[in-house]
């Protein structure tokens, strides 16, 4: 009962979150599909490592165009629904596929195999976490030692085209967190930082692209 009740007022309980997404995500990732940001931190991501890399929170499908078929990519999703797109979208694009593996999964309670990737993607994910530095915490633990990590998101800002139930209960959100404080005990180092600025018509606000290394 008590965690029934935890599910209903908790906005970012992964339950919340999921079910949000296997409803409403098809209209987040049709907007995300014009976000110059994704490329961006797909071209930093594979100028920075290749081979194995972890794709946290990749929707339905919507990097798949950025992913190069030299690599191989395991996607970790929450949402059940997403997968099943991703899987649809995959088995119809067209050319050399890459290798891609999916996986149910919620980033702040999954624990991979130590140092199994070459470098790992965290686009538009930790703002839908009530734990954020839990879930890099536990992405930086699979990533090899001197393998790039990149975050894509609404880092320490407020703004009042971001959903209230986010603004309210994330600490990506919040303007007092330092990125060391988003980070938390991951052992990461910050190499280059930069603003990323929305389409117009997509009226969202502007995030922020970061490349870690692990060391």
């Amino acid at each position: 009962m008590l965690n029934i009740i935890r599910v209903l007022i908790d906005p970012l309980h992964p339950a919340r979150v999921r079910n949000r997404y296997n409803a409403f995500g098809w209209r987040y990732n049709a907007a995300m599909s014009g976000n110059a940001g994704l490329e961006r931190a797909f071209e930093t991501l594979h100028a920075a490592t290749t081979g194995a890399i972890l794709d946290v929170g990749a929707g339905a499908g919507r990097h798949l165009s950025y992913y190069q078929s030299e690599n191989a990519y395991h996607v970790l999703e929450l949402s059940d629904t997403a997968l099943m797109l991703f899987a649809n979208r995959l088995e119809a694009r067209d050319g050399q596929k890459p290798e891609v593996t999916l996986e149910q999964g919620d980033a702040q309670a999954w624990r991979g195999e130590p140092e199994s990737y070459e470098g790992a993607m965290l686009a538009y994910t930790l703002s839908t976490m009530k734990r954020p530095w839990t879930a890099v915490e536990n992405i930086a633990h699979t990533v090899r030692n001197g393998g790039a990590i990149v975050i894509l998101d609404y880092i320490g800002q407020r703004d009042r085209r971001a959903p209230l139930w986010i603004i309210k209960r994330n600490a990506v959100y919040d303007p007092t967190r330092s990125l060391d404080t988003l980070i938390g005990d991951a052992p990461l180092a910050l190499q280059h930082s930069e603003p990323i600025w929305p389409e117009p018509s997509l009226n969202y606000p502007p995030a922020r692209l970061c490349l870690f290394t692990r060391h």
